[in-house]
């Protein structure tokens, strides 16, 4: 499976909506009232043996964007990605008046899923 199908499916649970890399506004999507999720992945890296690469580490990072502390959505957030080991950061926009809770966390897959 890919990473984006594994991400997409962990945050799908969250009923939180979610986009990856940033929000774009069309003619019939606005960017959501917070609370809003936008996740990407960091850094790809390939491990493997005899010249071929056979498994990739994603650092991937979930950001939770909220008017306020979404301690609510902290946790379900946390519920979601708590098969893997993660580090939380937590900023404020001030000039967008939001508050960010940040996560990261590595996913490994194997060549193939």
């Amino acid at each position: 499976m890919k990473v984006k199908n594994i991400i997409e499916a962990l945050l799908a649970k969250t009923n939180i909506p979610f986009t990856e890399r940033r929000w774009n506004e069309y003619k019939d999507r606005s960017i959501p009232s917070p609370p809003y999720i936008v996740w990407f992945v960091e850094v790809e890296e390939g491990f493997g043996a005899d010249e071929k690469v056979l498994a990739k580490q994603s650092t991937v990072t979930v950001e939770l964007y909220a008017d306020t502390r979404d301690y609510e959505s902290e946790k379900v957030i946390e519920d979601v990605i708590a098969p893997y080991e993660w580090t939380k950061y937590i900023g404020e926009i001030e000039d967008e008046s939001l508050i960010y809770v940040s996560y990261t966390f590595d996913l490994y897959t194997k060549k193939g899923d």
